[in-house]
């Protein structure tokens, strides 16, 4: 296990079994050795515990899972701050239990190696049930001058943490 990976991906979950399966599935081909996976996963079966300690046997990251109660952990702006805590990245990306691009951990990782200075970065998403709904498109993925500009946009989900 890396000590510093340069990527550490924290994802909170709540009883979405299947949703974590294909979140496996779209990364198992992205990853490398400076990544780290936390999840969190506060729903009050063990299923999506099953589906991580799977591919934790089979892929060649840290995957860290931690199991929580919802009543104790808060919600979801909770669990991501947990996993914030817990993680021991460089960078965070704060992702949902959805499917990744093919090329979005490299597209990542080679933004964050050209520009090791950055402090945030915005990639469109598009909803896993209508890939033609772009979600938030601000254009095209783009760098920000200084941490409050995203904020100064209507940046809708970006808001909850």
């Amino acid at each position: 296990m890396p000590v510093n990976p340069i990527l550490s991906i924290c994802l909170p979950t709540y009883n979405q079994p299947n949703s974590i399966r294909a979140f496996f599935e779209s990364i198992k081909n992205q990853l490398s050795s400076d990544i780290e996976i936390l999840i969190l996963d506060d729903s009050p079966n063990d299923d999506t515990g099953i589906i991580i300690r799977e591919y934790a046997s089979q892929l060649s990251v840290p995957i860290r899972y931690i199991k929580g109660e919802k009543s104790k952990i808060g919600g979801y702006d909770k669990a991501l701050l947990r996993l914030t805590k817990e993680a021991r990245g460089q960078y965070l990306w704060w992702y949902g239990d959805d499917v990744m691009a093919p090329d979005a951990i490299l597209r990542i990782t080679a933004t964050i190696n050209k520009n090791p200075n950055l402090s945030f970065i915005w990639l469109n998403s598009r909803d896993i049930n209508n890939e033609k709904d772009p979600g938030l498109d601000l254009g095209g993925d783009k760098y920000f001058k200084n941490g409050s500009e995203i904020f100064e946009i209507n940046v809708g989900l970006l808001g909850f943490p």
